[in-house]
């Protein structure tokens, strides 16, 4: 019925037969060839009214079945579900839904900043206390440093005491009697 429809539309004969038995049960061909258009309800055939085969546009597309019309394309049903989806209850759920989600991840945010504040009071605390060890380390090397002054301090006074000063020269005799005056004046300047 196709190639005699082509044959006759075009005065040759068919040269996609290989393509005619993929396509053939597909809706759009198959209301081609019984002569309905899926593009509207006007019911006019493709072919046009200048067909010589009478049996072609005799046919009526309420007689075959076929409502005239294409199967929605992905655009109109994507436009038809959102159309569907903004006046349904599902809407609200899906609005319920998103503010949950938002309420959910402001509180996760919360915690995250609590979480924040509190790991940065710990380490407050770890950095005081490290300065406050630091800062007895300091006074331990102060106090270290004050004993070994002192221990210097008190082996040169032994060793000025123990000289005899009549075994020293007159005219060092008065540098060296100083020298004893000033490490016993340390002394009494320095208690502890």
């Amino acid at each position: 019925m196709a190639t005699t429809l082509f044959t006759t539309e075009n005065k040759r004969g068919f040269p996609f037969m290989h393509c005619w038995t993929k396509l053939k049960n597909e809706p759009k061909w198959q209301a081609i060839v019984q002569g309905t258009s899926l593009r509207g309800a006007a019911g006019m055939s493709p072919v046009g009214s200048a067909t010589p085969t009478a049996s072609v546009n005799d046919l009526d597309s309420d007689s075959l079945g076929l409502t005239g019309k294409r199967p929605l394309g992905r655009d109109s049903t994507k436009a038809s579900r959102k159309k569907a989806m903004s006046t349904s209850s599902q809407s609200m759920k899906y609005l319920t839904r998103i503010h949950d989600l938002q309420m959910a991840r402001l509180k996760q945010s919360e915690d995250k900043v609590e979480k924040k504040e509190a790991h940065y009071e710990v380490f407050k605390d770890l950095e005081y206390k490290k300065l406050q060890v630091q800062q007895e380390q300091i006074e331990v090397e102060k106090t270290k440093l004050k004993f070994q002054e002192r221990k210097e301090k008190n082996d040169e006074l032994k060793e000025a005491m123990a000289v005899d000063l009549e075994d020293i020269a007159e005219d060092l005799r008065p540098a060296f009697i100083a020298k004893r005056k000033a490490l016993v004046d340390w002394f009494v300047n320095n208690p502890n």
